[in-house]
Protein backbone atom coordinates (compact mmCIF):
# COMPACT_ATOMS: atom_id res chain seq x y z
CA UNK A 1 0.00 0.00 0.00
CA UNK A 2 1.36 3.05 -1.09
CA UNK A 3 1.55 5.72 1.96
CA UNK A 4 -1.34 8.97 1.90
CA UNK A 5 -1.44 12.06 1.90
CA UNK A 6 2.03 13.23 1.06
CA UNK A 7 3.00 15.27 -1.68
CA UNK A 8 6.35 15.77 -3.07
CA UNK A 9 6.76 19.48 -4.41
CA UNK A 10 9.62 18.49 -6.82
CA UNK A 11 11.52 15.31 -8.28
CA UNK A 12 15.47 15.17 -9.39
CA UNK A 13 15.58 15.48 -12.94
CA UNK A 14 16.06 11.65 -14.54
CA UNK A 15 14.01 10.25 -12.22
CA UNK A 16 10.58 9.76 -14.01
CA UNK A 17 11.24 7.12 -15.77
CA UNK A 18 12.35 5.06 -12.26
CA UNK A 19 9.66 6.46 -10.34
CA UNK A 20 7.05 5.11 -12.94
CA UNK A 21 8.89 1.78 -13.05
CA UNK A 22 8.04 1.69 -9.10
CA UNK A 23 4.44 2.71 -9.47
CA UNK A 24 3.78 0.02 -11.84
CA UNK A 25 5.45 -2.56 -10.01
CA UNK A 26 3.49 -1.28 -6.96
CA UNK A 27 0.44 -1.19 -8.84
CA UNK A 28 1.48 -5.14 -10.72
CA UNK A 29 2.24 -6.34 -6.19
CA UNK A 30 -1.50 -4.88 -5.48
CA UNK A 31 -3.28 -7.11 -8.24
CA UNK A 32 -1.48 -10.39 -6.80
CA UNK A 33 -3.67 -12.94 -5.27
CA UNK A 34 -2.58 -11.99 -1.66
CA UNK A 35 -3.47 -15.78 -1.08
CA UNK A 36 -0.83 -16.91 -3.44
CA UNK A 37 0.12 -20.58 -1.92
CA UNK A 38 3.86 -20.96 -1.01
CA UNK A 39 6.11 -23.65 -2.16
CA UNK A 40 6.10 -26.52 0.38
CA UNK A 41 3.31 -25.21 2.38
CA UNK A 42 0.26 -26.99 1.02
CA UNK A 43 0.47 -30.61 1.70
CA UNK A 44 -1.75 -33.94 1.69
CA UNK A 45 -1.47 -37.44 3.27
CA UNK A 46 -3.96 -40.42 3.35
CA UNK A 47 -4.65 -43.84 4.14
CA UNK A 48 -2.40 -45.51 2.03
CA UNK A 49 0.77 -44.88 -0.29
CA UNK A 50 0.87 -43.28 -3.31
CA UNK A 51 2.11 -44.25 -6.62
CA UNK A 52 4.31 -42.43 -8.49
CA UNK A 53 1.44 -41.46 -11.36
CA UNK A 54 -0.44 -40.19 -8.38
CA UNK A 55 2.67 -38.50 -7.22
CA UNK A 56 2.92 -36.91 -10.57
CA UNK A 57 -1.23 -35.63 -9.94
CA UNK A 58 0.22 -34.12 -7.29
CA UNK A 59 3.14 -32.51 -8.99
CA UNK A 60 0.37 -31.19 -11.87
CA UNK A 61 -1.57 -30.01 -8.76
CA UNK A 62 1.42 -27.90 -7.43
CA UNK A 63 1.34 -29.54 -4.55
CA UNK A 64 4.80 -30.82 -3.07
CA UNK A 65 4.36 -32.09 0.59
CA UNK A 66 3.19 -35.20 1.17
CA UNK A 67 3.00 -36.52 4.48
CA UNK A 68 3.27 -40.41 4.71
CA UNK A 69 3.89 -42.67 7.84
CA UNK A 70 7.58 -44.34 8.15
CA UNK A 71 6.72 -47.21 9.85
CA UNK A 72 9.44 -48.69 12.05
CA UNK A 73 8.45 -52.02 11.79
CA UNK A 74 8.23 -52.05 7.96
CA UNK A 75 12.29 -51.30 8.20
CA UNK A 76 13.30 -53.39 11.45
CA UNK A 77 10.87 -56.49 11.72
CA UNK A 78 13.67 -58.10 12.77
CA UNK A 79 15.83 -56.91 15.37
CA UNK A 80 19.21 -55.53 14.02
CA UNK A 81 18.11 -55.68 10.35
CA UNK A 82 17.57 -52.72 8.34
CA UNK A 83 15.32 -53.03 5.27
CA UNK A 84 15.05 -50.05 2.98
CA UNK A 85 13.24 -50.74 -0.30
CA UNK A 86 9.66 -49.83 0.16
CA UNK A 87 10.85 -46.19 1.29
CA UNK A 88 13.34 -45.72 -1.24
CA UNK A 89 10.48 -46.65 -4.14
CA UNK A 90 8.16 -43.93 -2.13
CA UNK A 91 11.40 -41.61 -1.94
CA UNK A 92 12.35 -41.88 -5.73
CA UNK A 93 8.66 -41.89 -6.62
CA UNK A 94 7.80 -38.71 -5.03
CA UNK A 95 10.95 -36.63 -5.90
CA UNK A 96 10.73 -37.95 -9.59
CA UNK A 97 7.85 -35.83 -9.13
CA UNK A 98 8.96 -32.96 -7.15
CA UNK A 99 7.22 -34.05 -3.85
CA UNK A 100 8.73 -33.71 -0.79
CA UNK A 101 8.36 -36.48 2.31
CA UNK A 102 7.02 -35.34 5.50
CA UNK A 103 7.93 -38.78 7.17
CA UNK A 104 5.92 -39.88 10.83
CA UNK A 105 8.36 -41.68 12.64
CA UNK A 106 5.99 -44.15 14.10
CA UNK A 107 5.12 -48.39 14.43
CA UNK A 108 6.71 -50.57 16.88
CA UNK A 109 8.01 -54.18 16.02
CA UNK A 110 6.24 -56.73 17.73
CA UNK A 111 9.38 -57.49 19.77
CA UNK A 112 9.06 -53.66 20.62
CA UNK A 113 5.53 -53.54 21.48
CA UNK A 114 2.78 -56.19 20.66
CA UNK A 115 0.64 -53.34 19.66
CA UNK A 116 2.00 -51.71 16.85
CA UNK A 117 0.45 -48.52 16.94
CA UNK A 118 1.98 -48.15 20.68
CA UNK A 119 5.66 -46.79 21.72
CA UNK A 120 8.24 -49.13 22.41
CA UNK A 121 7.46 -50.33 25.82
CA UNK A 122 10.77 -50.25 27.98
CA UNK A 123 14.53 -48.69 27.92
CA UNK A 124 15.71 -50.83 25.51
CA UNK A 125 12.97 -51.21 23.17
CA UNK A 126 13.44 -47.35 23.49
CA UNK A 127 17.06 -46.96 22.40
CA UNK A 128 16.03 -49.36 19.32
CA UNK A 129 13.57 -46.52 18.62
CA UNK A 130 16.07 -43.66 18.81
CA UNK A 131 18.79 -45.41 16.51
CA UNK A 132 16.31 -46.59 14.07
CA UNK A 133 14.92 -42.70 13.32
CA UNK A 134 19.09 -41.79 13.34
CA UNK A 135 19.70 -44.26 10.79
CA UNK A 136 16.10 -42.99 8.84
CA UNK A 137 17.48 -39.65 9.09
CA UNK A 138 21.24 -40.63 7.88
CA UNK A 139 19.65 -42.04 4.52
CA UNK A 140 16.69 -39.90 3.84
CA UNK A 141 17.35 -36.61 5.46
CA UNK A 142 18.81 -32.97 3.97
CA UNK A 143 22.61 -34.76 3.13
CA UNK A 144 21.11 -38.21 3.61
CA UNK A 145 23.14 -41.23 1.52
CA UNK A 146 19.91 -41.83 -0.41
CA UNK A 147 20.23 -38.56 -2.20
CA UNK A 148 24.24 -38.79 -3.27
CA UNK A 149 24.00 -39.82 -7.60
CA UNK A 150 20.62 -39.09 -8.16
CA UNK A 151 19.55 -36.12 -10.06
CA UNK A 152 16.75 -34.95 -7.55
CA UNK A 153 16.85 -30.96 -6.62
CA UNK A 154 17.49 -30.42 -2.72
CA UNK A 155 13.70 -29.34 -2.49
CA UNK A 156 12.73 -32.77 -2.81
CA UNK A 157 14.71 -34.13 0.46
CA UNK A 158 13.32 -34.90 4.13
CA UNK A 159 14.04 -31.58 6.22
CA UNK A 160 10.65 -32.01 8.37
CA UNK A 161 10.34 -35.26 10.66
CA UNK A 162 7.26 -35.86 12.77
CA UNK A 163 8.14 -37.79 16.06
CA UNK A 164 4.76 -39.87 15.97
CA UNK A 165 0.77 -38.95 15.85
CA UNK A 166 -1.55 -38.17 17.72
CA UNK A 167 0.35 -38.81 21.14
CA UNK A 168 -2.07 -37.49 23.32
CA UNK A 169 -4.74 -40.08 22.03
CA UNK A 170 -4.56 -43.51 24.26
CA UNK A 171 -5.16 -45.04 20.57
CA UNK A 172 -1.97 -44.25 19.78
CA UNK A 173 0.62 -43.95 23.33
CA UNK A 174 -1.59 -46.01 25.60
CA UNK A 175 -1.60 -44.14 28.99
CA UNK A 176 -1.39 -41.07 27.73
CA UNK A 177 1.72 -39.33 29.70
CA UNK A 178 3.02 -35.85 27.90
CA UNK A 179 6.26 -35.52 30.34
CA UNK A 180 7.03 -39.46 28.78
CA UNK A 181 6.42 -38.28 25.05
CA UNK A 182 8.24 -34.89 26.05
CA UNK A 183 11.92 -37.22 26.45
CA UNK A 184 10.70 -39.41 23.81
CA UNK A 185 10.56 -36.51 21.67
CA UNK A 186 13.74 -34.82 22.98
CA UNK A 187 15.57 -38.67 22.30
CA UNK A 188 14.67 -38.91 19.03
CA UNK A 189 15.37 -35.76 18.22
CA UNK A 190 18.97 -35.63 19.83
CA UNK A 191 19.33 -39.22 17.34
CA UNK A 192 17.89 -36.92 14.07
CA UNK A 193 20.10 -34.38 14.88
CA UNK A 194 23.79 -36.47 14.99
CA UNK A 195 22.36 -37.66 11.39
CA UNK A 196 22.17 -34.65 10.15
CA UNK A 197 22.02 -31.24 12.21
CA UNK A 198 20.04 -30.01 9.25
CA UNK A 199 17.02 -31.57 10.19
CA UNK A 200 13.95 -29.92 11.23
CA UNK A 201 12.50 -32.20 14.64
CA UNK A 202 7.92 -31.65 14.46
CA UNK A 203 6.41 -33.35 17.31
CA UNK A 204 3.53 -35.87 17.06
CA UNK A 205 0.05 -33.68 15.72
CA UNK A 206 -2.37 -33.23 18.67
CA UNK A 207 -5.57 -34.19 18.21
CA UNK A 208 -8.31 -31.78 19.52
CA UNK A 209 -10.50 -33.91 20.48
CA UNK A 210 -8.13 -35.52 23.20
CA UNK A 211 -10.20 -34.49 25.65
CA UNK A 212 -12.69 -37.56 25.79
CA UNK A 213 -9.74 -40.03 24.04
CA UNK A 214 -6.68 -39.24 26.13
CA UNK A 215 -5.67 -35.64 27.05
CA UNK A 216 -7.07 -32.10 25.94
CA UNK A 217 -4.42 -30.23 24.05
CA UNK A 218 -3.68 -27.09 26.36
CA UNK A 219 -2.85 -29.98 29.22
CA UNK A 220 -0.40 -31.86 26.80
CA UNK A 221 1.10 -28.96 25.70
CA UNK A 222 2.05 -27.54 29.10
CA UNK A 223 3.53 -30.96 30.04
CA UNK A 224 5.59 -32.15 27.09
CA UNK A 225 7.09 -28.71 27.70
CA UNK A 226 7.23 -29.39 31.17
CA UNK A 227 10.39 -31.44 30.10
CA UNK A 228 13.72 -30.04 30.16
CA UNK A 229 15.32 -29.79 27.14
CA UNK A 230 11.97 -30.19 24.81
CA UNK A 231 12.15 -26.28 24.23
CA UNK A 232 15.46 -26.65 22.39
CA UNK A 233 14.61 -30.11 20.96
CA UNK A 234 11.71 -29.50 18.68
CA UNK A 235 11.31 -27.58 15.85
CA UNK A 236 7.73 -26.76 14.98
CA UNK A 237 4.20 -27.91 17.10
CA UNK A 238 2.58 -29.92 15.12
CA UNK A 239 -1.73 -29.95 15.63
CA UNK A 240 -4.70 -31.64 14.00
CA UNK A 241 -7.37 -29.23 14.05
CA UNK A 242 -10.52 -31.16 13.08
CA UNK A 243 -13.80 -28.50 14.06
CA UNK A 244 -16.77 -28.00 13.59
CA UNK A 245 -16.63 -24.08 13.22
CA UNK A 246 -15.12 -24.25 9.96
CA UNK A 247 -12.43 -21.57 8.95
CA UNK A 248 -12.94 -20.07 12.81
CA UNK A 249 -12.60 -23.28 14.26
CA UNK A 250 -9.05 -23.89 12.79
CA UNK A 251 -7.74 -20.44 13.82
CA UNK A 252 -9.31 -21.02 16.95
CA UNK A 253 -7.16 -24.12 17.39
CA UNK A 254 -4.24 -22.14 16.44
CA UNK A 255 -4.93 -19.56 19.41
CA UNK A 256 -4.87 -22.49 21.47
CA UNK A 257 -1.61 -23.89 20.75
CA UNK A 258 0.37 -20.58 20.48
CA UNK A 259 -0.90 -19.52 23.93
CA UNK A 260 -0.22 -22.44 25.45
CA UNK A 261 3.51 -23.08 24.29
CA UNK A 262 3.71 -19.17 25.32
CA UNK A 263 2.50 -20.30 28.74
CA UNK A 264 5.00 -22.86 28.99
CA UNK A 265 7.83 -21.82 27.32
CA UNK A 266 7.69 -17.85 27.69
CA UNK A 267 8.43 -17.82 23.70
CA UNK A 268 6.50 -18.77 20.16
CA UNK A 269 7.59 -21.70 18.59
CA UNK A 270 6.91 -22.46 14.78
CA UNK A 271 3.33 -24.37 14.18
CA UNK A 272 2.17 -26.97 11.71
CA UNK A 273 -1.05 -28.43 10.46
CA UNK A 274 -0.12 -32.16 9.95
CA UNK A 275 -3.86 -32.81 9.33
CA UNK A 276 -7.13 -31.37 9.09
CA UNK A 277 -10.32 -31.70 7.01
CA UNK A 278 -14.20 -32.11 6.79
CA UNK A 279 -15.84 -35.36 5.62
CA UNK A 280 -18.62 -35.97 3.16
CA UNK A 281 -19.93 -39.48 4.72
CA UNK A 282 -20.60 -40.66 8.26
CA UNK A 283 -21.93 -39.35 11.35
CA UNK A 284 -19.48 -37.14 12.85
CA UNK A 285 -18.95 -32.91 13.87
CA UNK A 286 -17.21 -32.07 10.67
CA UNK A 287 -19.46 -34.18 7.93
CA UNK A 288 -20.66 -31.57 5.55
CA UNK A 289 -21.78 -31.56 1.85
CA UNK A 290 -19.37 -32.17 -0.73
CA UNK A 291 -20.10 -28.81 -1.78
CA UNK A 292 -19.57 -27.32 1.92
CA UNK A 293 -16.33 -29.38 1.98
CA UNK A 294 -15.03 -27.48 -0.90
CA UNK A 295 -15.60 -24.16 -0.02
CA UNK A 296 -14.08 -24.93 3.69
CA UNK A 297 -11.22 -26.27 1.77
CA UNK A 298 -10.87 -22.64 0.01
CA UNK A 299 -11.76 -20.34 3.08
CA UNK A 300 -9.22 -22.28 5.29
CA UNK A 301 -6.10 -22.70 3.22
CA UNK A 302 -6.42 -19.22 1.70
CA UNK A 303 -6.66 -17.72 4.92
CA UNK A 304 -3.86 -20.23 6.61
CA UNK A 305 -1.65 -18.95 3.51
CA UNK A 306 -2.21 -15.27 4.19
CA UNK A 307 -1.81 -15.62 7.84
CA UNK A 308 1.20 -17.90 7.99
CA UNK A 309 3.56 -14.96 9.10
CA UNK A 310 1.39 -14.34 11.69
CA UNK A 311 1.20 -17.78 13.30
CA UNK A 312 4.85 -19.02 12.25
CA UNK A 313 2.96 -21.65 10.35
CA UNK A 314 5.28 -23.62 8.01
CA UNK A 315 2.56 -26.09 6.46
CA UNK A 316 -0.80 -27.46 6.13
CA UNK A 317 -1.88 -30.58 5.68
CA UNK A 318 -5.20 -31.71 4.29
CA UNK A 319 -6.20 -35.11 5.18
CA UNK A 320 -7.04 -37.06 3.10
CA UNK A 321 -6.43 -37.91 -0.61
CA UNK A 322 -8.94 -40.54 -1.51
CA UNK A 323 -12.22 -41.72 -0.13
CA UNK A 324 -12.06 -45.06 1.28
CA UNK A 325 -16.02 -45.58 1.49
CA UNK A 326 -18.03 -46.82 4.45
CA UNK A 327 -19.82 -45.17 6.99
CA UNK A 328 -16.83 -43.73 9.00
CA UNK A 329 -16.26 -40.43 8.83
CA UNK A 330 -12.38 -40.78 8.67
CA UNK A 331 -13.47 -42.47 5.21
CA UNK A 332 -14.97 -39.67 3.66
CA UNK A 333 -12.31 -36.70 4.02
CA UNK A 334 -10.88 -37.39 0.29
CA UNK A 335 -10.71 -34.88 -2.77
CA UNK A 336 -11.71 -37.82 -5.02
CA UNK A 337 -14.73 -40.58 -4.05
CA UNK A 338 -13.83 -44.22 -3.51
CA UNK A 339 -13.62 -44.88 -7.42
CA UNK A 340 -11.30 -42.17 -8.13
CA UNK A 341 -13.38 -39.50 -9.19
CA UNK A 342 -12.98 -36.09 -8.70
CA UNK A 343 -14.84 -34.53 -5.68
CA UNK A 344 -15.14 -30.40 -5.92
CA UNK A 345 -12.93 -29.94 -3.02
CA UNK A 346 -10.00 -31.33 -5.62
CA UNK A 347 -11.03 -28.48 -8.14
CA UNK A 348 -10.81 -25.71 -5.72
CA UNK A 349 -6.98 -27.11 -4.26
CA UNK A 350 -6.24 -26.79 -7.59
CA UNK A 351 -7.34 -23.15 -7.45
CA UNK A 352 -5.56 -22.39 -4.44
CA UNK A 353 -2.32 -23.86 -5.65
CA UNK A 354 -2.47 -22.10 -9.12
CA UNK A 355 -2.18 -25.63 -10.45
CA UNK A 356 -4.09 -27.97 -13.22
CA UNK A 357 -6.40 -30.95 -12.81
Amino acid sequence: MTPQGRVRRSRPAGTATAAALVALALVAFAAAPASAAPANFVGLQDWKPLTAEKFGRLDRANVHVWRNIFVWNTVESERGTYKWDRYDRMFADAAANNVRILPILIGSPPWANWKPQLPPKNADTRRRFYKFSEAAVARYGPHGEFWRGKPYPPSVRAVDWEVWNEPNLRNYWGKVDPRAYGNFLRLTSAAANRADPDVRIVSGGLYTGGCSAGMCVDDFVRGMFSVDGVEEAVDAVAIHPYTAKGTDGVFDWLDVLRREIRRATGSSKRLMITEFGWSTSGSHYTTVSRDAQARLLNSTFRELIARRHEYRLTAAIWFGFKDLGGDSWQNGTGLFDQEGRIKPSWRKLVEVTDGRL
